[in-house]
C-alpha cells in the first residue's frame, strides 16, 4: 500500500467488473493507493488521521475514508440535512474539469448523504442546489469508537454523473474533506487531502486529480 501526502494525484485503479459492487468492499481497498489528509490551512499533520481510497469499474467510481476518531457529533438524520455542521467526510468532484460547476457528496457518522450541484464564481462564492440526487449512490459506515475508527464508503454511478465510463489515463479534478468535532473544544479540526491554506473547503483552485488506472 502506497501512501502519498502531497502529490496532488491520487491513482484509482480499475477493480473488479461485478456491477455496483456491494458495500463495505472487502478485499479491494488493500491493494490500492492511499493517501492522507492534512490540516486544511496549514497543511500540518491533524489530530486526528484520516486517510482516503478510490477504485472504478464499469458502474461507477467508489471511496473509502479510514477515519481516527473517539468522539462523535452526528444528530441529522435525513437526507441534505446541513451534515458539515457536524463531523462529515466531504467529496468535490469535477469530472469534466469546470471549477465553477461540480458535484459535492457529504457523508456522516449516522450513513446519511448530502449531494448537491455548486456553482462556485471563484471570488469566494457559492451557491448549492440540494435538490439534485445522485441517483443510484451507495453509502456505507462502520463506526467502532473502542478501536477509534470510523470507516466510510460511498460509489457513485456515472450515470449519474452525466459521464460515460473513463478510459484509461483520464483525469479529473477532486478534492477530500473532513470536518470533526471535539468535546473539550470548541473549534472544528478541518482536514483536506488538497490544503486551501483557508478555513474554508470551496477553493477548486486546489482540487488535485483522480486517475483512472487499470486493473491493479
Amino acid at each position: 500500500m502506497t501512501h502519498t501526502g502531497r502529490n496532488n494525484v491520487l491513482q484509482c485503479f480499475r477493480a473488479p467488473n461485478a456491477a455496483s459492487l456491494p458495500l463495505p468492499l472487502q478485499t479491494v481497498w488493500s491493494r490500492t493507493e492511499t493517501a492522507s489528509l492534512l490540516e486544511v490551512e496549514t497543511g500540518a499533520p491533524p489530530n486526528l488521521a484520516t486517510t482516503v481510497q478510490a477504485v472504478w469499474n464499469d458502474w461507477g467510481v467508489f471511496f473509502r475514508f479510514d477515519c481516527k476518531d473517539s468522539y462523535i457529533l452526528s444528530t441529522y438524520q435525513h437526507r441534505d440535512a446541513p451534515l458539515y455542521e457536524e463531523d462529515a467526510v466531504e467529496i468535490f468532484l469535477s469530472p469534466d474539469g469546470n471549477m465553477e460547476r461540480y458535484y459535492e457528496f457529504e457523508l456522516s457518522p449516522r450513513n446519511v448523504i448530502f449531494d448537491a450541484l455548486i456553482a462556485n464564481d471563484l471570488q469566494g462564492h457559492c451557491s448549492f442546489d440540494a435538490a439534485w440526487d445522485c441517483e443510484g449512490m451507495q453509502s456505507d459506515v462502520s463506526v467502532d469508537l473502542d478501536a477509534q475508527r470510523v470507516q466510510y464508503e460511498c460509489a457513485m454511478p456515472f450515470s449519474a454523473l452525466g459521464r460515460e465510463r473513463p478510459v484509461e489515463g483520464e483525469e479529473w479534478k477532486i478534492n477530500f474533506f473532513r470536518m470533526d468535532h471535539s468535546p473539550s473544544s470548541d473549534e472544528v479540526e478541518l482536514s483536506a487531502w488538497q490544503p486551501t491554506g483557508v478555513r474554508y473547503f470551496h477553493v477548486p483552485e486546489k482540487f488535485g486529480i483522480l486517475r483512472f488506472r487499470g486493473p491493479f
